[in-house]
């Protein structure tokens, strides 16, 4: 489909796309400065309330598999309206849980159904922009998601000051609703059906083992989702780092928790002029190494002094968005068909390394003091090794095309 044949304009349907990544942000960002009364009012500790953030996390993981290569044989929409009623259902079962183990079970379909969002949206770019384009859109919506994680910590602080946690998952909800009506009344399919793939699920796993055993998008994947997970290290550390180890309040978390954002909106203008000029994967293999010396200063001050540890994680959060867009861009590039199936593969495996990142930081976090800063950094040298080598593997062929 062209973007001529959508009844919305192109900036509008970027705003929309961005509003369907975001089903993910806002639905983490907006109750983490709840998390210690949330566990208060629950019974249980610190590390059992951030096995709701590892839950999140692998339900995105686990429903995104499924998303893709299903959207690439029925159309993106149908996939796409089911999986936003599933999140607003379990929203709402999660402002009504009393139990850690209820609201985990919860938590875990609401990710499955805003997993939706988040593999449809970036099927969509590749269905009706044009291959050269996509690093830009994926950039912009990424403008537009980073209004999610920007609010969502003040919003969510101020609900539990005034009204107490249950109203966020109350508000994510309506959100879930309005995004749902937006879909229905201005996104129509974008997969013609003889564009549309056909098999079964063995088809499916054979698709997905054939795109993983390929070295360049494996390593592509590991270069994305790496920063990503170091990204999740700090979303279930700093709660308690910046809550309990330093003693800000709820709310002045919500500022510190936005500072991020703000240099995510910095370094993707940056990116977006960037790529005016040089190539997605040179100006990754900057931005990976600028985000490796930021976790190492991140590791160097995390005990000794808030004001020096914010500005090594602001510029460490704000380079993952750029790394992740170039990586992902280079990757749907590579590839003509299957484009929900890889999509929903890398979006997939991100989830499942900020799970695992998650799930470390929880386990390691009441015995020393470093775990979320230890974890960014080995996320940060694993992503960095991965991307240089592609860049090393990739100047050959890139060379013989320009002679």
């Amino acid at each position: 489909m062209n973007l001529s044949d959508l009844p919305i304009r192109t900036s509008r349907l970027i705003a929309l796309l961005g509003l369907l990544v975001a089903f993910g942000p806002f639905a983490i960002d907006m109750y983490l400065p709840n998390l210690p009364v949330m566990g208060h009012e629950l019974g249980v500790g610190q590390d059992d309330m951030q096995h709701t953030l590892s839950a999140f996390l692998l339900g995105f993981c686990v429903g995104m598999l499924f998303y893709g290569p299903l959207s690439d044989r029925f159309g993106r929409r149908p996939l796409l309206l089911v999986g936003i009623g599933l999140y607003v259902v379990s929203s709402l079962l999660c402002a009504f849980a009393h139990q850690i183990d209820s609201l985990i079970t919860f938590r875990l379909l609401q990710a499955i159904g805003g997993g939706a969002g988040s593999v449809m949206a970036r099927a969509i770019v590749r269905d009706v922009f044009p291959k050269e384009d996509a690093a830009s859109v994926l950039s912009k919506m990424a403008l537009v998601t980073m209004v999610a994680p920007l609010i969502a910590p003040l919003v969510g602080g101020w609900l539990g000051n005034h009204i107490g946690w249950r109203a966020v998952f109350v508000l994510l909800s309506v959100q879930g609703l309005i995004s749902g009506w937006l879909v229905w009344r201005y996104l129509p399919e974008t997969l013609p059906s003889t564009q549309r793939s056909h098999g079964g699920l063995g088809t499916v796993l054979v698709n997905y083992w054939r795109l993983l055993i390929d070295p360049r998008n494996l390593l592509l994947i590991i270069g994305m989702g790496f920063p990503f997970a170091g990204m999740f290290a700090f979303i279930t550390g700093s709660p308690f780092v910046y809550i309990e180890r330093f003693g800000v309040n709820n709310q002045f978390y919500g500022f510190l928790f936005g500072a991020n954002i703000i240099g995510q909106a910095i370094f993707t203008l940056i990116n977006t002029q960037l790529l005016k000029r040089y190539s997605p994967l040179a100006i990754t293999n900057i931005a990976i190494l600028l985000a490796l010396t930021a976790s190492i200063g991140a590791l160097l001050t995390d005990t000794t002094s808030l004001w020096l540890l914010v500005p090594m994680i602001v510029v460490y959060v704000g380079l993952t968005i750029a790394i992740n867009a170039n990586a992902m861009a280079a990757l749907l590039g590579r590839h003509q068909h299957q484009i929900g199936s890889i999509s929903a593969l890398a979006v997939s495996i991100e989830f499942g390394f900020g799970s695992l990142a998650s799930f470390i930081v929880a386990a390691l976090q009441p015995h020393t003091p470093h775990a979320m800063t230890c974890v960014m950094l080995g996320c940060a040298v694993i992503a960095a090794i991965c991307l240089f080598v592609y860049r090393w593997l990739e100047t050959p062929q890139i060379s013989l095309q320009k002679s």
